[in-house]
């Protein structure tokens, strides 16, 4: 594994958790905003060849809660 494949794999991790960590803070700070619908973030493994090269999101999703 060369050092440019290191550093994109480290790379595409770390934007995942920024969409991650910005999600939660929207949830956070719409906790008490009438009709908000909070958002969860699907991640995904990025695999070729039986080795791991990174991580992307693959949704985004809304849930309602129903009360």
């Amino acid at each position: 594994m060369s050092i440019n494949s290191i550093i994109n794999t480290a790379y595409t991790g770390l934007s995942a958790s920024q969409a991650a960590i910005r999600t939660i803070s929207n949830n956070v700070a719409n906790v008490n905003t009438p009709g908000y619908a909070r958002q969860t973030v699907d991640l995904e493994g990025l695999v070729a060849g039986g080795g791991g090269f990174g991580v992307r999101v693959s949704n985004v999703q809304r849930v309602a809660d129903s009360s």
